[in-house]
Parts: structure tokens; sequence; C-alpha cells
């Protein structure tokens, strides 16, 4: 996988690449007052939706072990290009607010060098049914 977000003109350009099979898709969304003074490397578990969009849900976390994510870079708001390191980290562990702090996921992210990180699988968690919001 390889991943891209661009700002110009008041949108983000969102790009997903998959280096194996070729395939890209983008996303672009307005929002000129957005601050852009931070950057994020994310593992996550994915949601999914019937066709319709009416029925959709989190999945489980699967067990990905150790991940490393490498040639992390990031530009915010017209500063320098930086690796992973330059920024500061700060973890995050999901809970689920919709049934009292219940646990979602949980990674570890293990010392930061350079452009490098590692994040270690810690649950599951449980799977979580969703409504999607209007779109915009």
């Amino acid at each position: 996988m390889d991943t891209a977000v661009s700002y110009a003109g008041g949108q983000f350009t969102l790009t997903v690449s998959d280096l194996t099979t070729g395939k890209t898709a983008t996303n672009v969304a307005a929002c000129a007052s957005c601050q852009r003074a931070s950057a994020e490397w994310i593992i996550e578990r994915p949601a999914l939706c019937n066709n319709a969009l009416t029925k959709c849900f989190i999945t489980r976390l699967a067990d990905f072990g150790p991940s490393t994510l490498g040639g992390t870079e990031a530009r915010v708001d017209g500063g320098t290009t930086k690796g992973i390191a330059g920024f500061t980290n700060y973890p995050i562990d999901m809970v689920n607010p919709l049934s009292s702090g219940g646990f979602i996921s949980l990674d570890t992210v293990g010392p930061l060098s350079g452009k490098t990180f590692t994040a270690t699988w810690d649950r599951s968690g449980g799977t979580v049914p969703i409504t999607l919001g209007p779109a915009g």
C-alpha cells in the first residue's frame, strides 16, 4: 500500500494505491478552514457495508502481529518535510463510546526511528454496528 494526502486551493486529495494490484483510489474533499497542523499514520480495522450503505459495521481488528511502516514523512502547513520521528507521538487507543467506554482496539507503537515505526497488535475488540452520516 502507498498513500498520499495533498492540499491545494481549499481541497484535500487522498490517494491510496495497492502496489500489488496496481489499483488506485482517489477522494477529494473541500475544507478551507481545516488547520493542517498535524500528520497521522494509522493502522486500523475496516468498516464494511452492504451496497445500499444501510447496514455497516466495524470489523474485528485482525492479529497483524508487528507491522512496520517505512518511508513515513509529512510536511505540515508549508513546513519542512520530516520523517515520523520528527513529530510528537500521541498514540490513540480506540474506545467504543456507544457501550460505556467499551474497548474497540489497541495497538502499541514502538520506538520511532527516522521515517519508520512499528505497531504491534494487542487485542481484536468486537464487531461494532455503525451508522454512516450524510456525505460532505
